[in-house]
C-alpha cells in the first residue's frame, strides 16, 4: 500500500510523487485487476559551464560571465545574475552572455521550463588601482637638472609614464627636468590611465656669489706681510 493513498482509492489522481517504479492497479465492481507498471525517472541534474572575463581597468564595467554547456533538465533554460547574499544584477534572459559587469563576486542562476534551478557562484576580478608617486632623487644644482623619479604600484605592466603637460609616453620612470611644477601619468599594458600624481616642485638654487672686504687689503709697511682680505660665499 502507499503510504498517502493506501491500497485502493477512488482518485485518478496521485501527486507527490518521487522518482521510482510503480506499479498501478485498478479494481472494478466484479473484483476483476488490472495492473499496469510506471517509471517515474528523474531528469539529469542541472549543469554548465560558466566562465568570467575579468575587468582590464581598476573601477570599469568591462568584465563578461559568459555560460556555455547548458544540460539537464527539461531544458528552455533561463538565466540570471545575482549578487552574492544581495539583490538581483540582471533578471531572466535566455541570452548566456552578461557584459558590462563591475568587479564582485556573482550567483549565476540557471531555471529550466519545469522552474527547477541551479546556483553557480562565479566572481568577475579587476586589477589593483595604479597609484603613481614622483620624487626628486638628484636635486637642481647650478650644472644640472632635477632627476626625478616616478614609481607606480597597481596595473599590470609593463608601464609607460609622462609629464601631465605632455602628450606623449616615455618607457623611463625617470625624468630630467629644470626649474618648475610637475605632475605625471602611468599607463598600464592594458592602456589602463592613472590618476595624476602627488605634485614636485624644482627650484633652481641661489646663484653662487663670493663678496670681498677689501678694508684690510693693504700692506702697512714695506717688506710686511699684514695685509689682509676677508670674503663669505653665498648660493
Amino acid at each position: 500500500p502507499h503510504a498517502v493513498y493506501g491500497t485502493y482509492s477512488n482518485t485518478s489522481l496521485f501527486e507527490g510523487l518521487t522518482a521510482a517504479t510503480y506499479a498501478v492497479e485498478v479494481k472494478d465492481a466484479q473484483g476483476c485487476v488490472v495492473t499496469v507498471t510506471q517509471v517515474m525517472s528523474p531528469p539529469a541534474p542541472l549543469n554548465a559551464t560558466v566562465t568570467a572575463t575579468n575587468v582590464k581597468c581598476y573601477g570599469y564595467r568591462g568584465g563578461e560571465i559568459t555560460v556555455s554547456n547548458t544540460t539537464g533538465g527539461s531544458g528552455n533554460y533561463t538565466y540570471e545574475l545575482w549578487e552574492v547574499g544581495g539583490a538581483q544584477v540582471r533578471g531572466a534572459q535566455t541570452e548566456t552572455t552578461f557584459s558590462g559587469l563591475d568587479a564582485r563576486e556573482y550567483r549565476l542562476k540557471i531555471v529550466d521550463g519545469w522552474n527547477c534551478d541551479i546556483e553557480i557562484p562565479i566572481e568577475v576580478t579587476e586589477p589593483d588601482e595604479l597609484r603613481v608617486t614622483a620624487s626628486i632623487v638628484s636635486p637642481r644644482t647650478c650644472m644640472n637638472n632635477a632627476t626625478i623619479s616616478v614609481t607606480v604600484t597597481g596595473g599590470l605592466p609593463p608601464y609607460k609614464y609622462r609629464k601631465s603637460t605632455d602628450t606623449g609616453w616615455q618607457l623611463a620612470n625617470t625624468f630630467l627636468l629644470g626649474d618648475g611644477s610637475y605632475e605625471f601619468y602611468v599607463k598600464d599594458a592594458e592602456d589602463c590611465e592613472s590618476k595624476v600624481s602627488n605634485k614636485v616642485e624644482v627650484v633652481r638654487p641661489e646663484d653662487l656669489a663670493l663678496h670681498f672686504n677689501t678694508e684690510d687689503a693693504l700692506v702697512r709697511c714695506n717688506g710686511e706681510a699684514t695685509g689682509r682680505i676677508t670674503f663669505s660665499a653665498t648660493g
